[in-house]
């Protein structure tokens, strides 16, 4: 693509990825120690059995919006914790960062100066706290994952980070934009109104609507998450969606 343009007209980089997929990385070598646990994954479902025995979902819903579900990152956590101590120990240790796909590639972007994510992609691994705006401490010790681990919640857009050249194609350009790929899709479609709606399909058919900055909660099993964050405010939004693999929609808010 580079071939293709000046490169003196580039002026920023926008990251949107499928949120819910786990990532680690070795902090010093940026190498990844294993493979991302990709959104999809179904290996969890007997750990989300097991805590919804234990009556956990109720308060795992009032803090997240979502459900407990293979979907969402948490559950991942918590297996990798239970099967790989070894991979365990070092994220306890600090040597390996936990994120999403964002936060992975602004590590390699950066050569590791930073490590973020935006409030899209943090509301939709079972580790954040709509109402408080960040990872809950409640949370992270129900599923096992150090605090330390996770990235710092940024705002969606703005200067977030500088690219290192060395590091990536020579270019030295802000990383300006982050957000999940529903929610990437909701802002592009301009539902930027409180009501606004929006449909996108592939692996199945994606409905969110934008419900405002407050969290608005559903009596109908519909989902909240969060839609984007500006420097000073954090719109929220419903969804309703359906996976080929898992019904995994309903509103969302956040």
């Amino acid at each position: 693509m580079l071939k293709k343009v000046d490169s003196s007209e580039l002026t920023a980089i926008g990251i949107t990825n499928q949120r819910e997929t786990v990532v680690l990385w070795d902090r010093e070598t940026l190498g990844s120690p294993r493979r991302a646990i990709v959104w999809q994954d179904r290996r969890t479902a007997d750990i989300c059995t097991q805590l919804r025995d234990a009556g956990h979902e109720e308060r795992v819903s009032e803090l997240t919006g979502l459900r407990l579900d293979p979907y969402f990152s948490g559950t991942k956590l918590m297996w990798l914790a239970e099967h790989e101590p070894h991979t365990r120990a070092l994220v306890k240790s600090g040597r390996y960062a936990v994120g999403t796909v964002d936060s992975y590639l602004i590590a390699r972007m950066t050569r590791g100066t930073r490590h973020v994510t935006d409030v899209s992609n943090a509301s939709r691994t079972l580790l954040f706290d709509l109402e408080g705006g960040d990872w809950s401490d409640e949370l992270c010790q129900l599923f096992g994952v150090p605090r330390d681990a996770l990235p710092d919640v940024v705002p969606s857009w703005g200067e977030i980070a500088p690219s290192e050249p060395s590091v990536f194609l020579g270019l030295s350009l802000p990383i300006a934009g982050i957000a999940g790929d529903q929610q990437s899709a909701l802002f592009g479609q301009t539902c930027f109104d409180e009501g606004d709606s929006k449909c996108t399909y592939g692996t199945g058919s994606f409905i969110l609507t934008n419900t405002g900055t407050s969290v608005q909660r559903s009596q109908a099993g519909l989902l909240s998450t969060a839609a984007w964050r500006l420097p000073r405010r954090r719109p929220h939004l419903r969804q309703r969606g359906r996976d080929l693999r898992d019904r995994c929609g309903r509103p969302v808010a956040a």
